[in-house]
């Protein structure tokens, strides 16, 4: 019923200008040729299927919005609330960090923190804090991420081998000498303090 109701349609709406289906004598010479190619307006980086035919035209797909099918973009005059709310939950100043009283906290953009950073950011600012904010996710942040340790577990493992070697020292002074105990109390220190975080993350494998 589906085909033979828009036949009827098509039959009422018909304005005696003629099919535009192609006729047999256009077929015959009929051409098709197929390329793919990167879109490359948006992060989705969608793969397009390109048609051109003989008659000069071309037909896309694969794409996921108007821009992938060279449409361009509908300008409807309405305000964008998404850039709207992501300015309105991040676009805050924060302290100096060289006079903030209690120094520097950082405050990773992911998960709830979409919804609850102005309240997290104006509790460590009132506690004297300047709050630093990681910068928003991209390809290249989630590859420097992938497969690493971060400095937290780093600043343990200072700890630990200070630890031991501490333990060595008092177990077996002949072999942890108090010279080798202070160069790596030393190192130990420095992993600890932080001093050396722009070494990390280390790669896990």
């Amino acid at each position: 019923m589906g085909a033979y109701g828009s036949a009827l349609v098509a039959l009422e709406r018909d304005d005696n200008s003629g099919s535009t289906i192609a006729k047999p004598e256009k077929l015959t010479d009929f051409q098709v040729t197929k390329t793919t190619a990167r879109c490359g307006k948006c992060s989705n980086n969608c793969l397009l299927t390109i048609s051109r035919f003989s008659d000069g035209t071309r037909y896309i797909t694969n794409n996921r919005c108007e821009r992938g099918a060279g449409l361009g973009t509908k300008k409807s005059g309405l305000p964008n609330l998404f850039e709207y709310k992501y300015k309105r939950l991040f676009d805050y100043e924060p302290l100096n960090p060289d006079t903030a009283p209690r120094g520097v906290v950082g405050i990773p953009r992911v998960l709830g923190l979409y919804e609850n950073y102005p309240f997290w950011f104006t509790f460590f600012t009132k506690l004297g804090y300047s709050v630093k904010l990681s910068p928003k996710s991209s390809r290249d942040i989630y590859d420097r991420g992938i497969e690493t340790m971060p400095s937290e577990i780093i600043h343990a493992f200072g700890i630990l081998k200070k630890a031991s070697a501490m333990a060595n020292s008092e177990l077996k002074p002949a072999k942890m000498t108090a010279e080798k105990l202070a160069v790596i109390s030393q190192a130990c220190d420095e992993v600890i303090s932080g001093k050396l975080n722009a070494h990390f993350p280390l790669v896990v494998w």
